[in-house]
């Protein structure tokens, strides 16, 4: 599985994107992510919950719709918690503090780019 990059209301970022678009990969999301990739965004879809169960640090969360618009952030979601929005088709996950360093708001729209 390729990363791929990502871009913020079509500005690109150098942000590596890890995809995550089977059961098994959206399971694990950042769970199990070798040190390398802690610091890279992953984008799970379709799903539209999330948790932090296992996960020994907080994380950001996005909530997107088919289109890509920001529906909702949870930023920091901590460990131990569950969250999810109804109408969001992808969720994006970020090390915690990235939302604010990106400056992403809900209504923005987030994207892979080539």
């Amino acid at each position: 599985m390729r990363p791929q990059r990502m871009a913020l209301n079509g500005q690109p970022l150098p942000w590596q994107v890890r995809c995550c678009g089977t059961f098994l990969r959206r399971a694990r999301g950042m769970l199990w992510a070798p040190r390398a990739q802690r610091h890279w965004a992953w984008r799970l879809r379709p799903c539209n919950a999330v948790h932090t169960l296992f996960m020994r640090s907080p994380i950001d969360v996005v909530f997107c719709s088919a289109t890509g618009e920001v529906l909702r952030i949870v930023a920091p979601l901590p460990v131990r918690r569950w969250v999810g929005q109804c109408a969001a088709d992808s969720v994006w996950e970020f090390p915690a503090g990235t939302v604010a360093q990106l400056d992403v708001r809900c209504g923005d729209h987030l994207t892979l780019c080539d």
